[in-house]
C-alpha cells in the first residue's frame, strides 16, 4: 500500500523529510517520511509489505489486536507491525486525520468563486 496514493486521510511528512541534505535522488521516495497522524498514535511505512502502528495511550495499547506483533513496549506506548490489508482497522484505532471530501456541486461552486476572485485582481 502506498500511503501517499490513498485518498481518504490526510498525509503528513516527518520533520527529517526536509532536514536531510541527501542528494536529490533520495530525496524523491517521499513515501518512506509519509505518515498518518491521529488523536492516538500514527501510521506509517515500515518495509513494502508491513505498515507500522504507533500507539501512545495506555487505553489504546492493550486493545491492540493478538495478530500484531509488537515491537516495541513502553508504560504508555507501544510500536506494532501489521500487514497492510489491516491499513483502515490502524487508521480508526489511532483515530487518523481524515482528508476533506468535496461534493461535485461544492467544487463547481468554489471554482467559479476562483474565477470571480482572478477576474477582479486584474
Amino acid at each position: 500500500m502506498n500511503l501517499l496514493e490513498q485518498t481518504k486521510y490526510k498525509v503528513f511528512f516527518d520533520e527529517s523529510y526536509k532536514a536531510e541534505k541527501k542528494s536529490p535522488e533520495d530525496r524523491r521516495n517521499k513515501e518512506q517520511y509519509g505518515e498518518l497522524r491521529g488523536e492516538y498514535g500514527f501510521v506509517y511505512k515500515y518495509s513494502p509489505t508491513q505498515l507500522a502502528v504507533y500507539i501512545n495511550s495506555a487505553i489504546l495499547k492493550n486493545r491492540l489486536p493478538k495478530a500484531w506483533k509488537v515491537v516495541q513496549h513502553g508504560d504508555w506506548e507501544k510500536t506494532a507491525l501489521i500487514p497492510d490489508s489491516d491499513f483502515e482497522r490502524a487508521c480508526s484505532l489511532v483515530k487518523a486525520k481524515k482528508r476533506r471530501q468535496y461534493s461535485q456541486e461544492t467544487l463547481s461552486k468554489l471554482k467559479q468563486i476562483g474565477k470571480n476572485l482572478s477576474r477582479k485582481a486584474v
